[in-house]
């Protein structure tokens, strides 16, 4: 099987202790800032714990509109026709059957979710062109899984911060899970709601929004207020607003979510970390800055547990923490000056 090459690769040792290092450093912090923190470690709390897996909301139907970038299936990126001909030469002179291909295709998935899991993202870019290249090849390019794998790519493409690439890829996702479920199935809305996420960080605030406040729309419909995915909707829709200079209201709905994810999936659970972490930057804006601390440390304590606490979400949780310990001896410093 052919394998892709991190071109950083030489450089690797050196930048993965330079983030050992890095990671180390606010740990300590936060433990010297928080002792409740470091209970919580020391002891190996939360033990039983699961993922939310890869949805991460959903959104509206805007590329129906066409109002957005609209990707046929027939779309093609740079890198499919290397990656085409190093993987047909590599199987060449196996003249592998349907069905291995099929295994091969699963195991490429499941290597691309545990580097995901893992925070390895350049190895997952690898891995997730590789299951989309596969997919086309043995599934077409309006099939479910080949939808999937575009997802799935997107999401990686998004970590790393290639945000135009990754808008491209979930809209060819989207276009193929409408043309098999229809613009309000869950599969549609969660690749909408990916890729409104994305449209956030372009500047199209506006626009994302708009698709979020309809899935959410979507979501409380056909699941009712009480379900987790309605909450997940619901917060990412608070978190358009925050980011829109209106704490207050992303406020009310974060804790709505919140009560929401409690209730139905716990407080371990990476969905309810994910709504903590983004819940303490609007206590942030709102100078609530104890409660801040309190609910970024229990969004530390799942992520670390569940991800490790070298994870990009968990070192992203602990760098809100220290923004806000950074914050809090502001405010003291000014209440001093007084």
């Amino acid at each position: 099987m052919w394998e892709g090459k991190d071109v950083l690769a030489e450089d690797k040792d050196f930048f993965q202790t330079l983030y050992q290092v890095l990671i180390v450093m606010a740990l300590s912090l936060i433990m010297s800032r928080t002792s409740r923190l470091g209970v919580l470690f020391g002891r190996g709390l939360f033990s039983n714990l699961h993922g939310a897996g890869f949805e991460a909301g959903v959104s509206s139907t805007r590329f129906l509109q066409g109002r957005s970038l609209s990707a046929s299936t027939s779309d093609s990126y740079s890198w499919e026709q290397d990656h085409r001909r190093a993987w047909q030469q590599a199987n060449k002179p196996s003249k592998r059957s349907g069905k291995n291909r099929e295994q091969d295709l699963e195991t490429l998935i499941m290597d691309f979710k545990q580097k995901y899991v893992e925070g390895k993202y350049r190895e997952a870019k690898l891995l997730g062109e590789k299951c989309v290249l596969v997919s086309k090849d043995l599934r077409g390019l309006s099939d479910p899984v080949t939808a999937s794998t575009l997802n799935n790519l997107a999401i990686i493409l998004k970590r790393l911060g290639n945000l135009h690439y990754a808008e491209k890829v979930y809209s060819e996702a989207i276009s193929i899970y409408n043309s098999i479920y229809g613009p309000t199935h869950q599969n549609t809305m969660t690749a909408i709601s990916n890729r409104a996420l994305l449209m956030r960080r372009l500047g199209k605030s506006q626009e994302a929004l708009e698709d979020l406040e309809l899935v959410h729309k979507y979501r409380h419909e056909e699941e009712g207020v009480n379900s987790p995915a309605t909450a997940i909707a619901l917060s990412n829709v608070a978190t358009s607003f925050r980011q829109m200079g209106l704490p207050e209201k992303a406020l009310k709905m974060y804790k709505n979510a919140l009560e929401v994810l409690r209730e139905q999936v716990g407080e371990d659970d990476l969905g309810t970390a994910t709504v903590l972490n983004d819940m303490s930057l609007t206590l942030v804006d709102l100078s609530k800055l104890a409660e801040a601390e309190e609910v970024c440390g229990k969004a530390i304590a799942v992520r670390s547990t569940v991800l490790g606490r070298d994870h990009p979400d968990t070192v992203r949780s602990m760098e809100n923490m220290i923004t806000i310990f950074a914050k809090q001896d502001e405010q003291k410093g000014q209440v001093e000056k007084k």
